[in-house]
């Protein structure tokens, strides 16, 4: 990477740039939302472009970076060997019936509920993970996802090709078959349910010895400040991990706002884990309430 910016700063300053990326991309540190830019102007604000010791470049730019999401190394192979065609692709069918659907979560296979998770909350099938279609569900599902097991979807009908277009963007193809989700928890009688707690019931319970929590926020966030007595495991990692989530008390699961927390509540349920909550708000509430 330092290499490279040399030879970039060798280039004519009228020259433009068209980024491939954009703000908010896990592929680099600090990615500026401008759509262009010129090789001059990088060169006087672009703050990689200000290092001239390679040393000194390469800690600023490890420094902070977020854990690299799993599907980074799928694309790596796919860069290398290319994609399958789409056209070779299994067609995700709809399934019969809810039946059908819990025999493939019986078999272990992978069932992914894409609604929103106060939905999820109230009501879902025993065994399935909640990952919203929203705009981080590709990342989560790239962290998520075993790439070489089959997938089942629990979504809307008018949105499964674009989840599927989605999904094919970090590289899931293996996308067999669907089932309405609405009809889903209606029809099923192997469903459950989570609750959600605020910080200052959080707060009793923990005092009171009655609860635990889990931190399922970024290393860098945790490292900028935690709940006191916290166990951390970032939410990627969760489920490699299962064997570390402490089960002993009922467990309250956190992260900075509740939308991770609340896909980190689902990955526990499908794998068994009971007596959960969700924290309302997650750490950025807990602050406000509890250490302000």
């Amino acid at each position: 990477m330092f290499a490279s910016l040399q030879m970039f700063k060798e280039l004519p300053d009228f020259m433009q740039v068209w980024p491939g990326h954009g703000a908010g991309s896990a592929c680099g540190k600090a990615l500026g939302a401008v759509p262009s830019s010129t090789v001059g102007y990088e060169k006087r604000f672009n703050w990689a472009l200000q290092y001239t010791d390679k040393e000194a470049f390469v800690a600023a730019l490890l420094d902070g970076q977020p854990e690299p999401p799993k599907y980074f190394a799928v694309m790596k192979k796919v860069n290398k060997i290319g994609p399958a065609s789409l056209s070779n692709l299994p067609k995700a069918e709809e399934l019969a019936s809810i039946s059908e659907m819990e025999q493939q979560i019986k078999a272990g296979h992978q069932v992914i509920d894409t609604r929103d998770a106060p939905e999820f909350a109230k009501g879902h099938v025993e065994g399935t993970i909640n990952i919203p279609f929203n705009n981080s569900f590709a990342n989560w599902a790239g962290w998520i996802v075993d790439y070489d097991w089959p997938l089942y979807l629990l979504a809307e009908k008018n949105e499964l090709s674009e989840i599927e277009k989605t999904l094919h963007s970090v590289g899931i193809d293996q996308l067999v078959g669907y089932y309405d989700a609405s009809k889903a928890v209606s029809e099923s009688s192997l469903t459950q349910s989570y609750e959600s707690i605020t910080p200052m019931e959080a707060k009793n319970m923990i005092e009171q010895q009655k609860a635990q929590i889990l931190d399922v926020r970024s290393l860098e966030e945790w490292n900028a400040g935690h709940i006191e007595g916290a166990t951390h495991i970032m939410l990627g990692t969760l489920l490699d991990r299962i064997d570390e989530v402490p089960t002993k008390r009922p467990l309250i699961v956190q992260c900075g706002s509740g939308v991770r927390s609340a896909i980190a509540v689902s990955l526990l349920q499908s794998k068994g884990i009971t007596n959960l909550y969700n924290l309302t708000g997650g750490y950025g509430k807990w602050k406000q309430d509890i250490q302000d």
